[in-house]
């Protein structure tokens, strides 16, 4: 009995530093996201992107313009037939190789130079999300809202204009359908070739250890570019 006691009393004597102290369990912290909106601040930089993209394409049409000496013109239109908006417009219409500005002069760029001013806006997001893409290019593992909200712009847009070409909802002064009149290309294909790089560029963004989805990115945003020196 004697021995019982001691044995209990040595346990009760054990010093408080050799029992384990009570760690909370916390919740991992959240990792990047594909837009990495988690808060106000995230939100507000996250649309800030998308509206330095909007800035960016809209941009792209009046270095085009100016580069040619031809003075644009904040147009409104609407878009899919009911949205109410506004674009820059160049004024400008060809009679086959032959263009005319607003005043009635010859245009010198001819219809390649009103296919690099129409073509220029999406152009410009071809650009900004490959370079995105490609300096960052596990930029899914990133927290970067600006830069997410931007590329998504991008995306968005040019699936809007091939929605637009394909349900032939777009305004008169629509970039797509301008475009493909001046190329020669079928509206319908030229809404799938406006679409391809979009939806690569997605991928890439969700998916960044593609091999193969920048290389075909990457070509489709050429031949885009390269659809000048077809006429």
């Amino acid at each position: 009995m004697r021995v019982l006691v001691l044995v209990v009393l040595l346990l009760l004597a054990r010093p408080a530093g050799a029992q384990e102290p009570y760690v909370p369990t916390l919740p991992p912290p959240e990792g990047p996201t594909l837009t990495d909106v988690r808060s106000g601040a995230s939100l507000a930089a996250y649309l800030g992107g998308a509206l330095t993209g909007f800035v960016a394409h809209e941009s792209g049409h009046l270095v085009a313009n100016l580069a040619y000496d031809n003075p644009p013109a904040l147009e409104g239109l609407t878009a899919f037939g009911f949205l109410p908006f506004f674009a820059i417009t160049p004024r400008i219409s060809c009679n086959r190789d032959t263009c005319y500005d607003n005043d009635g002069k010859v245009f010198r760029g001819g219809r390649r130079g009103k296919y690099v001013i129409v073509s220029a806006g999406y152009n410009v997001q071809h650009v900004s999300s490959e370079v995105f893409l490609t300096l960052e290019p596990d930029l899914r593992h990133v927290r970067a809202p600006f830069r997410k909200g931007w590329i998504m712009f991008n995306v968005l847009l040019s699936a809007g204009y091939a929605l637009a070409t394909w349900t032939r909802t777009e305004d008169d002064h629509g970039d797509a359908g301008n475009s493909a009149r001046l190329a020669g290309i079928q509206r319908d294909l030229f809404g799938l070739l406006l679409l391809a790089p979009a939806a690569l560029d997605l991928w890439r963004l969700a998916r960044p250890g593609s091999r193969w989805a920048p290389w075909l990115s990457r070509g489709a945003k050429a031949g885009m570019v390269g659809a000048i020196f077809s006429f």
